[in-house]
């Protein structure tokens, strides 16, 4: 197994850079529940109050869904935390763009910042998670 004092990205003799899906989709489905209770929230104070500066805090919301998702992949799969948490936001962001838009809107999202922004994210919570204690 990978060395947790570097990370757990430290890969030895015979081990490769494979992925545990049972903990993408962990946290993938973390960051979709995040994502929807601050949408909620969100919504309810839009329509409560007289603020009116949604879209910035949506994508505010999307970061922080895909760092809370990474720190629960990183942290399910024990180890290459950083993998983890990149494939979790890759995974998250395709099912946002599906969900939001359809299929047109994938391709531009995969080519924007917003795709390597949520991955950098991602990553820094799988990093974060692999190295949470137990």
């Amino acid at each position: 197994m990978g060395d947790k004092r570097n990370g757990g990205n430290k890969a030895t003799a015979g081990e490769s850079l494979s992925c545990s899906l049972s903990a993408v989709f962990q946290g993938v489905a973390l960051a979709l529940a995040v994502t929807l209770a601050g949408s909620l929230l969100l919504g309810l104070i839009y329509t409560l109050s007289d603020w009116h500066a949604l879209p910035k805090q949506v994508f505010f919301f999307n970061y922080f869904s895909v760092t809370i998702g990474g720190i629960l992949a990183g942290k399910a799969a024990g180890r290459l935390g950083w993998l983890h948490g990149v494939v979790t936001a890759l995974f998250y962001m395709v099912l946002a763009a599906l969900i939001t838009s359809g299929a047109e809107n994938i391709t531009s999202r995969f080519f924007s910042g917003s795709m390597l922004l949520a991955c950098v994210f991602g990553a820094i919570g799988g990093m974060i998670g692999v190295n949470t204690g137990d």
